[in-house]
């Protein structure tokens, strides 16, 4: 647990750091077990977007956005 939270506040202090406004984390970090690809190998980012939905719903709170 800890070391999920040291990575998790690692991860977004680089981002705040390194990215513009528009492009920080206002919707948090997840992690996933596997990224959901097609035979190709692209990313299926609605997939992605479905699971954020369900998880902002969750939590009640609509700030992320992939």
């Amino acid at each position: 647990k800890f070391r999920r939270l040291l990575i998790l506040n690692c991860v977004k202090k680089w981002v705040s750091d390194h990215k513009v406004a528009y492009k920080k984390l206002s919707g948090g970090v997840e992690f996933v077990d596997t990224i959901p690809k097609n035979p190709s190998g692209k990313l299926l980012r609605r997939v992605l977007r479905g699971k954020a939905k369900t998880l902002r719903e969750e939590r009640g709170r609509a700030t992320a956005k992939l």
